[in-house]
């Protein structure tokens, strides 16, 4: 919520009250601190590591000693802490309170002045805000957004009446959404993402997290949510949900794509920030303010870091994921992870630097395609691919063998001379006149 501040103050949402949290926005969006200006905050800031011992806290239970910073976030409080010390109450500097330590890069001569201290990963990102999304739409138990408690929200704030819980035969029960599917919609678009044919190697086998059932679509793993929150969503929920929903995840799908672009423009950031901006306004129209967490905040940001840092794919997670992976392959002994990691890594150099002094064996960096276009050897009928599956066999009978054994003769490349030596030893029997198809097709 409150994202209207991003907007120009002359922009209409800001005076729509009604239709977002009730009230008329006149804030301005923050301006970013710098390096310096953090390093000046920190400073005087102590940090004691460690947890706090349990003689401090039944002191701080008691009341007779200061409030210790010592648990909790990074940004423990945005206001004004009160420290207690007996009957007098004290303010501390608010700037203060917002850090919990001084980081440790700040020793880094040249951290203050970095612009990308702490860049923010796409991969995560994306995954958070396409779990919110299919939660809320599937209205999911866990990960949905659309509750007993969100629709108390609205009620406590005001808005949305429409939306407020109701009572019917003495139940309490919660009107329907257009952020949520009914359970025909449900069955449509999970059957849409089951029967999804994608070319090989595009993704993942999504149709295996879907649900029919229960209604579900989980265990997505961070490249499934990529491919589905850029690709696919658009497409499996066309004529599913209503026009307005459809329209903010095809703008979200399209922010993806372009930000996740090979090169980009930095004009074009520009207007992808605006872009954002609109979307997340439009986004709180519709939905309820507990859809907004702070990964689904953080895509604001996203398009300056783009600026700062360049093009997604040099800084996202996904090919520091990748190469845990093979590293926790690795692992053997679970006592001692560290040692067995490295062992394991040893291990694989020794065998890839061996297996070059093997000309016929398969090694990682000889080892063909998954869909090998090339043809190794020459047959008569060559072909390129390789098998993926197990070998059935199947005995033909005498008229299919005959079929087989024709069609194999009359499209062979081999036998094209004999096949053209034949048909000039037809024409010089009938005196050179055209002879029939019959004759051709023998």
């Amino acid at each position: 919520m409150g994202h209207r501040r991003w907007l120009s103050t002359e922009h209409p949402f800001r005076k729509q009250s009604r239709e977002f949290d009730g009230t008329i926005e006149y804030g301005v969006a923050p301006i970013p601190r710098s390096g310096e200006d953090i390093l000046r905050e920190v400073e005087g800031v102590n940090f004691i590591y460690g947890k706090a011992r349990k003689r401090d806290k039944e002191e701080l239970d008691e009341g007779s000693v200061e409030l210790d910073v010592d648990e909790g976030c990074d940004l423990f409080n945005n206001f004004e802490e009160l420290v207690v010390e007996g009957d007098e109450a004290n303010l501390i500097n608010q700037d203060e309170t917002l850090w919990k330590k001084r980081s440790i890069f700040f020793d880094l001569p040249y951290w203050c002045y970095n612009l990308l201290r702490h860049n923010l990963d796409v991969m995560h990102i994306k995954k958070n805000v396409c779990d919110n999304v299919i939660g809320t739409l599937l209205n999911l138990s866990r990960g949905g957004k659309d509750n007993i408690k969100a629709r108390n929200d609205l009620q406590d704030i005001g808005i949305r009446s429409y939306l407020h819980p109701k009572m019917r035969n003495g139940k309490k029960y919660l009107p329907q959404a257009c952020c949520t599917l009914a359970s025909k919609e449900r069955d449509i678009f999970l059957s849409i993402v089951k029967n999804l044919k994608v070319p090989d190697g595009y993704a993942s086998n999504i149709s295996r997290c879907v649900n029919l059932k229960e209604h579900k679509l989980s265990n997505l793993k961070s490249h499934d949510s990529h491919i589905l929150m850029q690709d696919l969503l658009p497409i499996c929920l066309r004529g599913v949900v209503e026009k307005k929903v459809l329209s903010f995840i095809t703008n979200l799908s399209d922010f993806f794509k372009r930000l996740c672009a090979k090169s980009l423009d930095p004009q074009e950031l520009d207007q992808l920030q605006i872009q954002v901006i609109l979307t997340l306004c439009e986004i709180e129209k519709i939905f309820p303010p507990s859809f907004f967490t702070i990964m689904f905040h953080l895509i604001i940001h996203l398009p300056m870091e783009a600026k700062l840092g360049g093009p997604v794919q040099y800084w996202w997670m996904y090919p520091i994921e990748r190469y845990l992976i093979g590293l926790k392959a690795s692992m053997r002994n679970r006592a001692y992870p560290k040692g067995s990691i490295a062992e394991g890594y040893i291990v694989s150099k020794c065998l890839t630097f061996c297996s070059r002094y093997f000309s016929d064996a398969e090694a990682i960096f000889s080892r063909p395609p998954r869909n090998d276009g090339n043809i190794q050897k020459r047959y008569i009928f060559s072909s390129g691919g390789r098998l993926v599956s197990t070998m059935d066999t199947k005995i033909l009978d005498a008229k299919s063998l005959a079929q087989a054994n024709r069609y194999v003769l009359l499209h062979s490349d081999k036998l094209s001379p004999y096949c053209q030596e034949f048909l000039e030893s037809e024409r010089a029997v009938y005196g050179g006149i055209q002879i029939s198809k019959r004759t051709e097709d023998k």
